[in-house]
């Protein structure tokens, strides 16, 4: 049964494909964006540096944008009664909401991010391990807004990002 629904899925989305391949643009180099972080989470905190690549179109009000992220942090973990301590790398997807156009000026600030990478944990083990981070930001200005996230080795902070 789990195999004919999949199938179903597979060839609903091969037909759907060429309604959104017409409205699907190139990739496009966006103008060398550099962010940066600082965040406190429980106990602990997290600073990370963002460098935006560039920009998919995949529909009239559906742009994502890319990039890549170094991350550092420290947290108390009380699951195993230690201190993590590492860094990482990630490639960073960016969905901004503003682009939704929803004449909600809370919604129009809002900015979710997703990463994946590879990360180092210095004090416990010194291997590298998969990594990820994700959160959302709240836009104060053009180059300035807080934001609530988590990443691999700074546990959940909340903090500022800025663009340079």
């Amino acid at each position: 049964m789990k195999k004919i629904a999949l199938v179903c899925i597979a060839l609903l989305g091969l037909l759907a494909a060429p309604a959104f391949a017409a409205e699907w643009g190139a990739p496009k180099v966006l103008n060398a964006e550099l962010g940066a972080d600082l965040g406190f989470g429980w106990i602990g905190g997290s600073a990370g540096a963002e460098l935006g690549l560039f920009q998919w179109n995949l529909g009239p009000q559906f742009k994502l944008n890319f990039g890549v992220k170094g991350a550092a942090g420290v947290d108390l973990d009380f699951l195993s009664a230690g201190i993590r301590l590492g860094v990482g790398a990630y490639g960073v997807l960016h969905y901004p909401i503003k682009q939704l156009n929803t004449g909600i000026d809370f919604l129009n600030k809002l900015d979710y991010w997703l990463g994946l990478g590879v990360g180092l944990h210095i004090l416990s083990t010194f291997y590298p391990t998969p990594a990820y981070t994700s959160g959302v930001s709240y836009d104060l200005n053009s180059n300035l807004a807080v934001y609530a996230g988590y990443n691999e080795f700074g546990g959940s902070s909340f903090g500022i990002k800025t663009t340079f």
